[in-house]
């Protein structure tokens, strides 16, 4: 009777001894279960922001491609107006009665451009700033850009920003702290083509009276 009890105890243990077993594969199994699941959502994550990452890139790259073409295309459009003849050369005359200045103008209306080239720039730095300027009929001046002398006084300047109704280009030495340019700014000035016709060297001309007035200016 002592043996079959002994014999029940150890069936008994043993099946408690199963039981805890089994328990444990089974919460071995969801641990891991649970510790796939998040290195899962921790790899999506990773892969969510690599790919945010290199679409970051991507749009970077796109971008340096995108500017690039545009300075090449800047640049093959500027080779193309320096090689040109242009519609016309205007030559530079005394608008100021001490002017040193002098030189050429190429113009080339139909892309709205002019090539200027400059020649015995002496105004030191401390009396002003040279600008190139575009005047309308009416008068009204449109500065197209700084004039920066070399040490012997030359100078060269591409604009692509002449306005419609151009008459003539000026080289203005406009004094410090002033933006507008005014008709005693002037230097020299040179016509501009004002009709397709208009080819070859423009001859000198007297400037209209609003540009000796100066009634507009900007």
């Amino acid at each position: 009777m002592a043996q079959e009890l002994q014999f029940h105890a150890l069936e008994k243990r043993r099946s408690s001894v199963v039981a805890w077993l089994l328990t444990m594969v089974v919460v071995a199994a969801v641990l891991g279960a649970i510790a796939w699941g998040l290195t899962r959502v921790s790899a999506s994550e990773d892969n969510a922001r690599a790919l945010k990452a290199a679409q970051a890139h991507l749009q970077e790259y796109q971008s340096s491609l995108d500017e690039r073409d545009k300075l090449l295309k800047e640049a093959h459009e500027e080779g193309d107006l320096l090689k040109s003849p242009g519609q016309a050369m205007g030559l530079f005359y005394r608008a100021a009665p001490d002017a040193t200045e002098s030189g050429v103008v190429v113009a080339v209306p139909a892309q709205h451009a002019a090539r200027f080239y400059l020649y015995g720039l002496v105004a030191p730095a401390t009396t002003g700033e040279y600008r190139a300027v575009a005047r309308v009929a009416d008068g009204t001046r449109k500065v197209l850009g700084r004039i920066l002398p070399d040490e012997v006084g030359d100078a060269f300047l591409l604009s692509r920003d002449v306005p419609d109704g151009t008459a003539a280009v000026e080289l203005a030495l406009v004094p410090p702290g002033r933006d507008g340019v005014q008709e005693g700014d002037v230097r020299i000035s040179a016509r501009y083509p004002t009709r397709p016709d208009e080819r070859g060297v423009l001859m000198q001309q007297e400037p209209p009276p609003q540009a000796r007035t100066g009634a507009k200016h900007r």
